[in-house]
C-alpha cells in the first residue's frame, strides 16, 4: 500500500527507499535538522520537512545519492523518547 504526505514541495509518496533512523542519528537545533547518514551529518532542507503528524512515531528519512554526494529528500521526525 502506498500512502502519501505532504510536503512543502507538494505530496511525497512512501514508497520504497525511506529508512528509519535512530534518536542518536538526528537532531532539531533552531527549527532545523540534521540526520547522520554514513557516518556525515547532512541538513535536512527546508521543502524535504513532512510536517504532518507522524503515525508511526520512528523518525523516516528518504535519502538520495548524487556524484557520490548524499541528499535528503524527505524527512519525517519522530518523537526522540
Amino acid at each position: 500500500m502506498v500512502q502519501q504526505a505532504h510536503i512543502r514541495q507538494g505530496a511525497m509518496l512512501f514508497v520504497r527507499g525511506w529508512l528509519a533512523v535512530s534518536d542518536v542519528d538526528w537532531e532539531s537545533k533552531d527549527g532545523h535538522y540534521r540526520v547522520r547518514l554514513e557516518n556525515k551529518w547532512i541538513d535536512v532542507p527546508d521543502d524535504a520537512l513532512i510536517t504532518e503528524p507522524n503515525r508511526a512515531g520512528r523518525t523516516m528519512v528518504w535519502p538520495m545519492r548524487f556524484n557520490g554526494e548524499i541528499f535528503v529528500r524527505c524527512f519525517l521526525p519522530g518523537s526522540m523518547g
